[in-house]
């Protein structure tokens, strides 16, 4: 059996004779081997329903129309206690890491708009009106500043511990943050430190503020690391490296891998889902390296800085990487400053973590920074400082 709808003809005009024409000539055909179908005529206008209706009823009864419906399913759409819900899924799905409150738009903010729809067609359309009032509201306040893409860049001994961290704190082979484990995070009444009030007064806005800002979490592999140090680290840097060069294109080459740079070179991800495993011999001397990173991390910031703009100068993009350049119109000074000619700005922050592994006979065991929690709390920290200082 095969289902017919019929099309743009949900405000047809028709008089009930015209209805009882029409239902006569469908009575007939109905009665013939092709007629084993059933039509559907969506209807807005309830005066034209009940013509149809009753008409169909009046000339065939059940060989027209459902006995107990006389052809009339009233569809009344689906309750508002799920709008919020299926709208959110519609916007996972139709952008995967995205959500309703990456626009701004909360359960909370949404209420009153539910409460206003009588459709969910109605409440999509709210929802976008109120999405732009929203993103009306940060350009005004934003105006003349320049909105970066802030990335964190975690370097850690050990390529095994550093993935599972950053993946656990992201979404998806472009490593944009994990929103929703941050909310989980604020949402949780246990979690009261002092750092995350600033956030929790901002609740509302979170999941917006961190996509608007386009905040990422990226691995440093400690190869990649090494690389920026060995060749364009000073002689203090390089002091607890047992070997302090490398050869420069091996080096490069591990840092343009790195999936930060792939982005901004605008290369494919796929090969950089995962890492491959770390030698004995690169984690030992990343944790020499890391051991000094209280009193050396500027020069390890400004060597990076350096390989990042070898890197793209060679690949003919001009740029301006600067290492602690503030930013225009405010007093933040990124670790690492990128600036595309004519195009965007990047924000890296690179923090030099550990597992805390032990080097025998020269580095004692230690506490392990390369934790979920510590990036988590270093990420909120930097965020935080961008959102004051842009003022949102």
């Amino acid at each position: 059996m095969s289902v017919y709808v019929l099309y743009d003809r949900d405000n047809f005009r028709i008089t009930p004779d015209e209805a009882k024409e029409f239902f006569e000539t469908l009575r007939v055909f109905f009665r013939e081997e092709e007629g084993r179908v059933v039509i559907a005529w969506p209807i807005t206008d309830e005066g034209t329903a009940n013509i149809l209706s009753g008409a169909g009823w009046e000339i065939g009864r059940d060989s027209i129309v459902d006995v107990l419906t006389r052809g009339v399913f009233a569809f009344e759409g689906v309750p508002k206690e799920v709008y919020y819900e299926i709208s959110d899924l519609t916007t996972r799905n139709l952008a995967p890491g995205q959500s309703l409150e990456t626009f701004g738009l909360t359960s909370e903010i949404a209420a009153p708009l539910i409460h206003d729809s009588q459709t969910i067609a109605e409440f999509y359309s709210r929802l976008e009106a109120k999405s732009a009032e929203i993103n009306d509201t940060y350009k005004d306040i934003l105006k003349e500043k320049v909105i970066p893409h802030v990335w964190i860049l975690v370097g850690g001994d050990n390529n095994k511990d550093l993935n599972l961290t950053v993946s656990t704190l992201t979404q998806g082979t472009e490593k944009q943050v994990d929103i929703d484990r941050v909310l989980k995070f604020l949402d949780d009444p246990s979690n009261n430190a002092a750092y995350l009030k600033d956030w929790q007064q901002r609740r509302q806005q979170v999941a917006f503020l961190m996509r608007r800002l386009d905040v990422r979490i990226f691995e440093l592999p400690p190869n990649a690391g090494l690389a920026a140090i060995r060749l364009f680290g000073d002689d203090v840097a390089k002091t607890p490296l047992k070997l302090k060069s490398t050869n420069k294109k091996a080096g490069l080459e591990a840092i343009t891998n790195t999936a930060f740079m792939r982005i901004i070179l605008g290369l494919d991800q796929a090969r950089n889902a995962t890492l491959t495993p770390t030698d004995d011999q690169t984690a030992n001397e990343y944790r020499r390296l890391q051991s000094t990173a209280g009193k050396d991390d500027k020069r390890f910031n400004k060597a990076l800085a350096k390989a990042i703009n070898e890197i793209l100068d060679t690949a003919n993009i001009v740029c301006q990487v600067t290492p602690e350049k503030q930013l225009a119109g405010g007093n933040l000074k990124p670790d690492i400053f990128i600036e595309v000619k004519d195009g965007d700005v990047y924000c890296l922050e690179p923090t030099w973590r550990t597992t805390g592994a032990e080097v025998q006979g020269e580095l004692e065991k230690k506490q392990n920074t390369l934790s979920v929690g510590h990036i988590q709390k270093y990420l909120l920290d930097k965020v935080i400082d961008y959102v004051k200082d842009l003022g949102m």
